[in-house]
């Protein structure tokens, strides 16, 4: 027996597309999201892990997800290179390969923020919203890079 949920019964009855952004990380993400037939992008927060949010098309088309960073992970990573510079600067009493550590570390915190603040970063994806039916994007984390991916369906 086929089961449809209401937003796929709205498809289905007047027509439209319907994009599904799902985030499969472990906290809430901020997404902004442009869909054919809209004039400006869409900003939402969704939950997670496994939290969704829908957004309808009148008709199908090329669509865009990007996941705007997160101000708590941002001040993390910033509040950490500070820490990591003031322990450099301090230093007196610490030898090369701690210097050489804290060095990596600090520039492994460099990228990653830069990483999260690029406007074109790896935390974007186009895909096509076919005419009538849907498509789903996911959202994923990868902790040892500190990066977001988003992959369009």
């Amino acid at each position: 027996m086929l089961r449809l949920t209401l937003p796929l019964m709205v498809l289905f009855l007047a027509g439209c597309s319907m994009l599904t952004v799902v985030n499969s990380t472990d906290g809430p993400v901020t997404v902004q999201v442009e869909v054919p037939g809209r004039k400006w992008a869409v900003t939402r927060r969704i939950r997670g892990p496994d939290g969704a949010s829908d957004f309808i098309s009148e008709h199908g088309g090329s669509y865009n997800v990007g996941v705007i960073p997160d101000e708590r992970y941002l001040s993390l990573l910033k509040t950490l290179r500070a820490e990591v510079s003031g322990r450099l600067f301090i230093g007196a009493s610490l030898n090369a390969q701690e210097v050489e550590g804290l060095v990596r570390t600090l520039n492994d915190v460099d990228r990653m923020l830069e990483q999260v603040t690029s406007s074109v970063g790896p935390a974007f994806c186009r895909g096509r919203l076919p005419e009538m039916e849907s498509a789903t994007a996911v959202i994923t984390f990868n902790a040892s890079t500190g990066q977001y991916h988003v992959s369009c369906g």
